[in-house]
């Protein structure tokens, strides 16, 4: 027999699974229609033009299963939850600026700090650094009142979580390697959680109205982001990796929290010298990872 708080995570997941596959028969070609008939494209690497901020149906099915949740799950586990949609909105915002206004001939951390430093002008990649560093804030600091080692633990917290916004990002160079980076993180912590049982119904409402329902929208446009008929943007690949940083924080310990942060951070000065896509080439198994499932022919 059920309890009341099991019949209602089975009744979430549930509707999640109804929420995914509406979003994949109907959202898609809705959003496909929405982006063309406004000029929200893009070029791709091969100079196609194809619509972009595939995020924004991302944020959409974050948004529909925070309701979810919101209807069914005890109001008393939905504070964090509500944190994280209000963050994850702020981050998704930024990057859809980005891929509004942005250009394209400054790059890295480096490239915006220099732009700020000679004309004094916050580029759409500093309002991306500064959403993230806000979202993330706006998550933590909740959940550390009442408990100084927690509080000790926020800066370390909000740098992982912007590296790992960033990250995402930095992947969003070819069809569909976002995403699978994504998917492939945020499954290989989930199976983690589960082995260490780590959890609590405050973390699991997390997941199931947060870090889920992100999930399935990073699920639902992998295949048309492999097959070129549309990009995440800096609206996905943001939200993403945000969703990310709040998946790895909400069930590792300070000590794995602060060795993915020194990785993220060597990961970050890595590209910035050298090519991603040349290492991924290089190394068999991440070029084969990498290509699985890509189209080979246009997809526009």
């Amino acid at each position: 027999m059920l309890s009341g708080r099991e019949e209602a995570v089975w009744l979430v997941i549930a509707a999640l699974a109804v929420l995914g596959a509406s979003a994949e028969r109907w959202g898609v070609p809705a959003y496909l229609r929405f982006a063309r008939s406004h000029g929200l494209t893009r070029a791709n690497y091969r100079g196609e033009q194809v619509p972009t901020a595939g995020g924004l149906l991302v944020w959409a099915i974050l948004a529909a299963g925070y309701a979810i949740g919101r209807c069914l799950l005890p109001a008393s586990d939905l504070s964090a939850p509500a944190d994280f949609l209000a963050a994850a909105s702020l981050v998704a915002a930024a990057g859809l600026l980005d891929d509004l206004v942005g250009v394209n001939d400054i790059k890295g951390l480096r490239g915006h700090l220099g732009e700020w430093s000679r004309s004094r002008t916050l580029t759409t990649g500093g309002v991306k650094v500064l959403a993230a560093a806000v979202g993330a804030i706006l998550v933590l600091l909740p959940q550390a009142s009442g408990s100084l080692d927690a509080l000790l633990l926020v800066p370390m917290q909000v740098l992982l979580m912007m590296l790992a916004t960033n990250s995402v990002n930095l992947l969003d160079l070819r069809p569909g390697r976002a995403c699978k980076g994504y998917l492939l993180t945020v499954l290989a912590l989930a199976v983690w959680a589960a082995w260490e049982g780590r959890g609590g119904s405050q973390a699991n409402a997390m997941w199931l109205a947060g870090v889920w329902p992100a999930t399935i929208g990073a699920g639902v446009l992998l295949i048309p982001d492999l097959r070129r008929r549309l990009m995440l943007g800096d609206t996905g690949a943001n939200l993403l990796g945000f969703t990310a940083g709040v998946a790895l924080i909400s069930t590792s310990s300070a000590l794995f929290q602060s060795l993915i942060c020194l990785l993220l951070l060597l990961f970050h000065l890595y590209t910035a010298k050298f090519s991603l896509t040349a290492l991924i080439e290089r190394n068999r198994l991440l070029h084969w990872v990498d290509e699985f499932g890509r189209s080979k022919k246009g997809g526009v």
